[in-house]
This record gives structure tokens, C-alpha cells and sequence, in this order.
């Protein structure tokens, strides 16, 4: 669900977004294992490095994920409103 009161999501399929390079396309799958094998694959030398930048992402959202539902801390959330202690009317309320 996209939203507490119930939006659901529909599948596009494993494949999420496609990253073009010069001469190198990267798809990104779903699940995430099947993007790192095959980043692995590309680039197998940066094998460890990889794992190390993969360990970071889940670490980073396993502790920002309380803030993606605003409605339970609203006063520890970083406000994307708010920009350097100042409101931005351009980015809107923020949900408040």
C-alpha cells in the first residue's frame, strides 16, 4: 500500500527501472538480491564494495522508516518543508 488509508501498487514485473550508460545498459530488479547479482556479474571486482553500499542502503532505511509514516513521529521527522529553519512554500505544508 502506497498510502495508510489504501492505494494499492501494481506490479511492473521484476524489472523497475533501467539505467543507461555509454555502452552499458544496468536494469534494476526486484527483489533486491537479483540487482546485486547482477552487479556483481558486471562488475566483479567491486564485489565486497557492493555488499558494503547494499549493508548501508538497508541500514539507512531500516532506521528512516518510522519517518515515511509521518503520523507516528512527527516531531522526531526531518520536514521536507523546511529549508535551512526556514518554511518553503513551494515544497508545501509538509502534512501539517
Amino acid at each position: 500500500m502506497l498510502t495508510p488509508h489504501g492505494i494499492p501498487m501494481a506490479s511492473m514485473g521484476p524489472v523497475y527501472d533501467r539505467v543507461h550508460f555509454p555502452g552499458m545498459t544496468i536494469d534494476f530488479e526486484h527483489p533486491v538480491e537479483r540487482l546485486v547479482q547482477a552487479l556483481k556479474a558486471r562488475f566483479a571486482g567491486e564485489a565486497a564494495g557492493i555488499d558494503r553500499y547494499f549493508e548501508s542502503m538497508h541500514a539507512a532505511r531500516k532506521r528512516w522508516k518510522p519517518c515515511s509514516l509521518r503520523i507516528r513521529c512527527r516531531s522526531s521527522c526531518p520536514r521536507p518543508d523546511v529549508v535551512e529553519g526556514r518554511r518553503d512554500p513551494a515544497l508545501g505544508s509538509g502534512g501539517r
